[in-house]
């Protein structure tokens, strides 16, 4: 009842701070997803990263195509009509990303999600893109399937600018991506 009642931003926030200090149950996450479904059109980019990035830490024990359509739809509307910081971006792409991968039918939404990014991520956004976000993103966009072939050339050269920057970790995503 009292998560119904919260405003997105405190909303987010609360679900964030109870999946880092626990493991929360199913029925609590259940009950965040719904409220978060309700109050999506509200959130601001870091709002979207923060639901997105909490839900994923438990993508194994709670998977609901109805928050991943609705985080990644909602996504895309921001992208589309609002500047998202670089990080917010990346983490909500690859966050949701990592639901979608979970859930046993394709998720509705990425589609929109991977063309709002890919749209979003002209050369100079790429630039501002830190060499985790990029992989993170890349890694993301490879994942939600299919994304547009201009975009990951792009990630791809701007990747290629600093090769020797990335951990083997981002490498790794990286060329999953490719």
């Amino acid at each position: 009842k009292v998560a119904a009642e919260m405003e997105a931003q405190q909303l987010a926030t609360t679900t964030l701070a109870i999946t880092k200090l626990n493991a929360p149950s199913r029925d609590t996450l259940k009950t965040l997803a719904k409220a978060a479904r309700l109050r999506i059109a509200d959130c601001k980019a870091q709002d979207l990263d923060n639901l997105a990035s909490a839900f994923s830490r438990h993508e194994l024990q709670f998977r609901s195509p109805k928050l991943v359509a609705a985080l990644a739809r909602a996504g895309a509307a921001l992208l589309g009509r609002a500047h998202v910081p670089p990080r917010n971006m990346a983490n909500l792409v690859m966050a949701v990303a990592k639901l979608s991968s979970m859930c046993k039918h394709e998720c509705e939404g990425t589609e929109e999600l991977s063309a709002a990014v890919a749209a979003d991520l002209t050369a100079e956004r790429l630039g501002e893109l830190n060499l985790r976000d990029l992989a993170n993103c890349a890694w993301g966009l490879a994942i939600m399937g299919d994304p547009p072939r201009r975009c990951m050339k792009a990630i791809a050269r701007q990747a290629a600018l600093s090769l020797d920057g990335f951990s083997a970790q981002e490498t790794s995503k990286l060329l999953y991506a490719m």
